[in-house]
């Protein structure tokens, strides 16, 4: 049951869950809080930016406010990743997302 909101290959229902329409990648808004961020920047085929779109969309609409960045636990606000030189600080920060994104894009720098 998904409504018009769409960002490139991912749609996000009215209750926040996303899913990816080319390789039918979901997640359920309950899952929200979880590191995908630090999950999916290790995937060749995801647009991190759009999936960062489509995700911020999705925790607004399930009403999640926090989310783990990565692995460690650490919790950052939907607000913060909503704003694009936070976003970049925060992924430049987690050890657990600049190591995927140095594994899928190894020619290209992603530190500061």
């Amino acid at each position: 049951m998904f409504d018009l909101r769409k960002t490139n290959d991912w749609k996000v229902s009215k209750s926040g869950d996303i899913d990816n329409a080319e390789t039918g990648y979901g997640i359920e808004h309950w899952r929200l809080s979880e590191p995908w961020l630090a999950q999916l920047s290790g995937k060749v085929w995801v647009d991190l930016l759009a999936f960062r779109t489509a995700y911020i969309t999705a925790c607004r609409r399930a009403g999640v406010t926090q989310v783990a960045l990565d692995y460690s636990g650490k919790m950052v606000s939907v607000d913060d990743l909503a704003d694009m030189e936070k976003f970049n600080e925060l992924v430049y920060s987690s050890p657990d997302i600049a190591l995927n994104l140095r594994r899928v894009f190894p020619r290209q720098s992603y530190s500061r």
